[in-house]
């Protein structure tokens, strides 16, 4: 076998395996196409399962989750739970201002006749 061609065998695997791209980004690099690497990939045995899956540690507790691949790509935190998601966003400094409020109120009930149910929002 060529040993250029082995060299991109295993760069194959690594991109796909560990880097996570796909294979249309692969095909690309290597100048053939995603079908041609979909077929390296299974030469190799690799699966599509053992490129679907990355581990990534939580934003806010740092424990160690599993999360798909195009995940780990787009979204630069992932979070184990909801609640840590919620509590890694949450601004200690906030200050609720009851003046823009009614400000907001004052300017919108000029123009429509606003019942103290209603609420603004902007």
């Amino acid at each position: 076998m060529d040993t250029r061609k082995q060299v991109d065998t295993q760069q194959v695997v690594v991109w796909y395996t560990r880097e996570h791209l796909t294979t249309e980004q692969i095909g690309k690099l290597i100048g053939r196409t995603r079908a041609r690497v979909c077929q390296i990939l299974k030469r190799e045995g690799v699966t599509r399962a053992q490129g679907t899956w990355v581990d990534r540690s939580c934003g806010f507790c740092g424990q160690l989750i599993k999360v798909r691949r195009c995940l780990a790509r787009k979204v630069k935190e992932s979070f184990c739970s909801d609640e840590h998601y919620y509590a890694s966003r949450e601004n200690p400094a906030y200050y609720q201002c009851r003046t823009g409020q009614r400000l907001a109120r004052a300017v919108v009930s000029q123009h429509f006749k606003l019942l103290s149910g209603h609420v603004v929002h902007h």
